[in-house]
């Protein structure tokens, strides 16, 4: 079919996004088949290792598992094109409008099925514009001819990506496994932006993806940018992996440890190490203990032992909720601390899910948070910022369907961790919300975010961390001047002066915002949950119900 500006005008670029959301879903579909028929043939050679009858099951499978993730790709990259086009047949419409309102008012008319351009009869009578009229024509033809063409050029290149992406009449989509995944690729995207991430890792066949998770777990597991529940794949991998080499690893040195007197010479190192292998693996069965907790809905999004570890876990999955929040903890916060953070999320979650939307939940413990003495400093939240932003900027690039609601939460320290990363203007989120914060590191609540009604507040009557005036207690250390804390991390943002919402806290002290049956947990779920109009405010002015 000839392009022309009537074909142009014509198009539904709505119909062809259907088609490409009907492309994507078709490589959905496969994905999921895929790594089902994946996950179901893996141990085949294990379970069933020997005889002809085996070595032809377990070739049979490769080529079924390899034809079967080469046709995810395909489709994928036709919703791709399709997308593209749509944008552009989009784009160049909005252009021939434009073209033709402002021809109109010069006295030109344009004919958007045919293309022809002419004067209106004023502008013949006007002896001063009969000069340039044949110039101003030829111009507007002369544009209306380029966006034919680049309609044209996009639509053979969109044809071009729809023949690519059909399988062949004899051999379909092959059989043949795509190059596997190494780990110099895997190590080169850390550190990168997460949507960059996600663009690499979809571009990989299911195949491949399994084989990267399968040899290089630890680093998959912490790729902002792969989806959560390759992450969770990944990092549980990593998690059986480390257990299994800690239990080996501990009763090879408990065999050794009878022929050896303790704190002589060299010998006194094995009981370091010991020690060392006994704490990361209280740490790990902490982890352990926090999936357990997060149920069936728990999904591992982050794992690392190093110092006092790292833990992230999701209650729901992020990718599929319509509203996600993610936790901060604060100070003392240790791996050995996830089940109880846990039992949070699972508490909010459950709240925020009442209103009948999916929510998910995250305790990100993805910092080194501060011990007593140097919780009046700023390097750890400042050092966590980065971490935090690259997080949530990796759910928004991972999240399936039409943007979601993200929200961020800190709580105590953790709230000076948001705040630096909202500082950083890369944190992606639609509401800010804290719980018992000592400030975050600025004096206005539009600092945070545009719009400082998404800013959020709760503070305790009773949590001396978070007062608005004489002494701020530090649990465990003590108590500091005022105006020593407030210079570090900011004034509190509870008072009204910070411009900021402060929803109603009833709870006890510092360290229960969460009970069951509060207001401050109802509270907190009604702004996950974007039912902003049902919270309870101290002072304030609560923004529109969330639209999704």
């Amino acid at each position: 079919m000839t392009v022309t500006l009537d074909v142009v005008m014509g198009t539904d670029p709505g119909r062809i996004d259907a088609e490409a959301y009907a492309w994507e879903a078709m490589a959905g579909a496969l994905d999921d088949a895929t790594g089902s028929l994946i996950g179901a043939t893996r141990d085949l050679g294990t379970v069933w290792s020997a005889g002809a009858a085996a070595e032809a099951a377990a070739r049979e499978a490769t080529l079924l598992r390899a034809e079967a993730s080469n046709a995810v790709l395909p489709c994928r990259a036709v919703a791709r094109a399709l997308h593209e086009h749509a944008a552009t047949i989009r784009a160049l419409q909005d252009t021939v409008t434009g073209i033709a309102a402002e021809a109109k008012v010069g006295g030109y008319r344009v004919d958007l099925s045919s293309g022809v351009v002419d004067a209106a009869e004023g502008v013949y009578e006007r002896a001063s514009a009969l000069h340039c009229m044949p110039q101003r024509i030829d111009g507007y033809v002369h544009q209306l001819q380029g966006i034919v063409d680049r309609a044209a050029e996009s639509d053979a290149r969109t044809s071009a990506a729809i023949t690519a992406g059909l399988p062949e009449r004899r051999n379909g989509f092959g059989s043949a496994p795509a190059a596997t995944v190494s780990e110099d690729q895997v190590r080169a995207r850390q550190g990168r932006p997460p949507a960059e991430v996600n663009r690499w890792w979809l571009g990989l066949s299911p195949e491949r993806q399994d084989q990267a998770i399968r040899d290089f777990p630890q680093l998959v597991g912490a790729l902002d940018g792969v989806p959560c529940r390759d992450r969770d794949a990944a990092n549980r991998r990593w998690l059986s992996r480390r257990l299994a080499d800690l239990d080996a690893a501990q009763d090879a040195l408990r065999n050794r440890l009878p022929h050896v007197r303790p704190r002589s010479g060299d010998d006194y190192g094995l009981w370091r190490r010991l020690r060392a292998i006994g704490k990361e693996l209280d740490g790990l069965a902490a982890v352990r203990g926090g999936l357990e907790r997060a149920g069936a809905q728990g999904l591992l999004l982050g794992l690392d032992t190093a110092g006092d570890g790292r833990a992230v876990i999701a209650v729901g999955d992020p990718d599929a909720a319509t509203h996600a929040a993610v936790w901060v903890p604060g100070l003392g916060t240790t791996i050995g601390n996830t089940r109880g953070n846990v039992e949070r999320m699972v508490q909010l979650q459950r709240e925020a899910s009442r209103a009948g939307e999916s929510v998910a939940t995250v305790y990100w413990l993805g910092y080194n948070a501060p011990e007593p003495l140097s919780v009046a400093g700023s390097d750890r939240s400042r050092a966590g910022a980065a971490p935090y932003a690259a997080f949530m900027q990796g759910l928004r690039a991972t999240h399936e369907g039409k943007p979601g609601h993200l929200v961020a939460m800190g709580h105590s320290y953790g709230s000076t961790v948001v705040g630096e990363a909202a500082l950083t203007g890369r944190l992606p989120v639609d509401d800010i919300v804290t719980q018992g914060s000592p400030g975050v590191h600025t004096d206005l609540a539009a600092t945070l975010t545009p719009d400082p009604r998404h800013v959020w507040i709760g503070s305790s009557p009773t949590d001396p961390v978070s007062a608005t005036g004489g002494p701020v207690m530090v649990p465990i250390v003590g108590s500091f001047l005022a105006a020593l804390y407030d210079g570090v991390h900011g004034p509190s943002p509870q008072a009204a002066e910070f411009g900021a919402n402060e929803y109603d806290a009833d709870t006890f002290f510092h360290l229960r915002y969460w009970d069951p049956g509060s207001d401050s947990l109802r509270n907190q779920a009604a702004i996950v949950s974007g039912d902003y109009s049902a919270v309870d405010l101290e002072h304030g002015q609560a923004p529109p119900d969330w639209p999704g």
